[in-house]
């Protein structure tokens, strides 16, 4: 009877212990992440404020189109390749990354490690918001036909 104790302990709980370990990283990474949150957000929004007032400006409607559609995007994909940069100092993640373009894929990459190491998100999810917003805006301005 004890050594099936023993085969469930080594088999179930211990690889579970180990991976919750995996994304946990010293509290200098903490302290560097929560700076480039702080610091990144406001210089994003800018950049999506500018975005926006070059895509406003713009006179051809296929160029607004594809600014609408790659623009906003890159300032995001932008804003979280930055957070992988400083996450790949203290843990080689860059070559688990597969070639993107796409944030949301570095999101799910990042995500574990935000929250293993017990930083808030709230600024992050914020300033989503933000940018999807104003993406959306310039959308239902530009995309009419489809929103009728």
């Amino acid at each position: 009877m004890k050594k099936i104790f023993i085969l469930i302990f080594i088999f179930l709980i211990a690889p579970v212990t180990c991976f919750a370990n995996l994304y946990k990283l010293p509290q200098k990474y903490k302290q560097e992440i929560n700076l480039a949150i702080k610091k990144q957000i406001p210089i994003s929004k800018n950049e999506i404020k500018k975005i926006y007032k070059e895509i406003e400006q713009e006179n051809n409607l296929y160029i607004k189109r594809v600014m609408i559609e790659q623009d906003i995007d890159s300032v995001k994909f932008n804003f979280y390749m930055n957070l992988v940069d400083i996450t790949n100092k203290y843990q080689n993640i860059k070559n688990d990354i597969p070639p993107t373009d796409s944030y949301t894929l570095l999101e799910e990459i990042i995500t574990p490690y935000l929250i293993n190491n017990n930083i808030d998100t709230k600024q992050i999810n914020s300033f989503l918001e933000y940018a999807n917003k104003k993406q959306n805006q310039l959308e239902k301005k530009y995309y009419y036909y489809y929103y009728y």
